[in-house]
């Protein structure tokens, strides 16, 4: 770029911010892209959200299980316990 004659220092101060406002105008109209993908993302989430179950019906029957086997084991330990006094 060529400069004929001389230029303040209040000029060259005036382009650079008009440079940077460009610079972030261009950068903003990217943002609503953006947006939109995340948007997207959180709605996914809510559904999926919704389409959880609660705890008691995951691991429920696991848990029952897991009880079942422990009085078994608990029973088994009482009778070799007990063989052995």
């Amino acid at each position: 770029m060529f400069i004929a004659g001389p230029v303040s220092a209040a000029q060259m101060q005036m382009d650079e911010a008009v440079a940077q406002s460009n610079a972030t105008i261009d950068r903003m109209k990217l943002i609503p892209l953006s947006l939109e993908h995340t948007e997207g993302v959180a709605d996914d989430s809510i559904i999926a959200v919704g389409r959880t179950e609660p705890i008691v019906v995951t691991w429920g029957p696991f848990l029952q299980k897991v009880e079942l086997l422990t009085g078994i084991v608990d029973k088994i330990a009482e009778v070799r316990h007990a063989n052995y006094r």
